[in-house]
């Protein structure tokens, strides 16, 4: 962080914000697979770490090595259990870059509004005094006087 009035420094122009959601959906094409959960369904869903993962493991080597003692009918395939074991680990690999990134786009953001802001409202305090002698001003600080003005925002209650 340089100064308090400059968090962060940079460009994103159209053309480079098009080419990163365009490596998006390149990457989400890999994924075809990849869903999407509501917060009720993510929150019914087992949660199983590494431990549950070996036991998973453990259990898909048990039903191919003793097939004979479990039932015909209505049994997991062995082969998908190793599968989505896998397909977790592969996950695991990918999400902490990828949350990594998604932090660095949020903080980044977040610094490039407060900047805007802060320094909006350095210009605003010394606007606000020239209002009456400068012709057309009110009309170009007034946007910032109303966002000023409004009430404070109440806390959603839970």
């Amino acid at each position: 962080m340089s100064d308090k009035f400059n968090l962060i420094e940079g460009t994103l122009t159209e053309e480079q914000v098009n080419e990163i959601l365009k490596k998006l959906d390149e990457i989400r094409a890999f994924m075809p697979f990849a869903v999407a959960m509501k917060v009720e369904d993510r929150n019914l869903v087992t949660k199983p770490g590494a431990d549950g993962l070996n036991a998973s493991a453990a259990m898909a080597d048990a039903l191919v090595a003793h097939r004979k003692s479990f039932p015909e009918e209505g049994m997991p395939d062995p082969v998908a259990i190793k599968q989505d074991i896998a397909l977790a680990a592969a996950f695991d690999r990918i999400i902490p870059p990828l949350e990594s990134l998604l932090q660095a786009v949020l903080d980044s953001a977040l610094a490039a509004k407060s900047d805007a802001f802060r320094n909006a409202l350095k210009v605003y305090t010394h606007a606000k005094p020239a209002i009456a002698s400068v012709p057309g001003l009110s009309e170009r600080v007034r946007p910032m006087t109303d966002h000023l003005n409004r009430p404070a925002r109440r806390k959603k209650e839970n």
